[in-house]
């Protein structure tokens, strides 16, 4: 099937794509990685090992665009009972509180997110050991939609670009990070059938910040390759 995408708003800093018309088999080419059995035997280790202690493991999962984050985070979800998987794209901001502001590399990463309301309405109420209850983020609406509740669960993934943030470690029992070449995740992001690719440039500057300054994967315990050896593939 082929994607259609539509209506792109320039916060005078990066194209989002607002997707009106889209019929996607694929949507985020998903298909195309596959972690290995090694790499989520690591993990659920860790998560067995740490869930001894706690009611909740939470699992926060970091990457750049198309590093294969979402699909890691599915593949938990896949392997570990009653577990939860939250994007952190449910937490963007709408485009009114950010249109009137040329942001800068650095700004993108603190500002088109609500990481308070991350914090607040879902990582604070989870580590307290209580149900979160959230808005998530519309893209094709551009508001903040119904509530959502997520209720307690052995294991809770979060997942997202510019989730290893200072303000957001602490939140996380296990935190991993999606290595992945920009040459495998551009090929990857082409591969979405995106009919516009301005947002890119700014959007990967924004990222290259994030990797210079906030340097990720020093601060995480696992750091994975979006590009598994197919020979220990499933």
């Amino acid at each position: 099937m082929k994607a259609i995408f539509s209506n792109y708003l320039i916060h005078q800093h990066v194209y989002i794509a607002y997707y009106t018309q889209c019929q996607l088999l694929d949507p985020k080419n998903k298909a195309q990685i596959m972690f290995s059995k090694t790499e989520l035997s690591k993990i659920t280790d860790i998560i067995d090992l740490k869930s001894t202690n706690i009611a909740s493991v939470v699992i926060g999962i970091d990457g750049l665009a198309g590093a294969g984050k979402s699909t890691l985070a599915q593949q938990i979800v896949h392997w570990v009972e009653n577990a939860t998987h939250i994007e952190l794209d449910d937490f963007y901001q709408p485009y009114h509180l950010t249109k009137d502001s040329r942001l800068s590399p650095k700004e993108m990463c603190f500002k088109l997110f609500d990481w308070k309301r991350l914090r607040n309405d879902l990582l604070i109420p989870i580590a307290r050991g209580h149900a979160a209850v959230y808005q998530r983020y519309g893209w094709i609406e551009n508001r903040l939609l119904a509530h959502v509740e997520i209720p307690v669960a052995p294991v809770i993934v979060v997942e997202g670009v510019f989730g290893m943030l200072p303000s957001l470690r602490s939140f996380y029992d296990l935190k991993i990070y999606v290595d992945t070449p920009k040459t495998h995740r551009l090929s990857r992001l082409n591969a979405r059938g995106y009919l516009n690719r301005e947002w890119m440039g700014p959007w990967m500057a924004a990222e290259d910040w994030y990797i210079d300054q906030i340097k990720p994967k020093d601060h995480v315990d696992l750091v994975i390759p979006g590009t598994p050896n197919k020979i220990d593939a499933f």
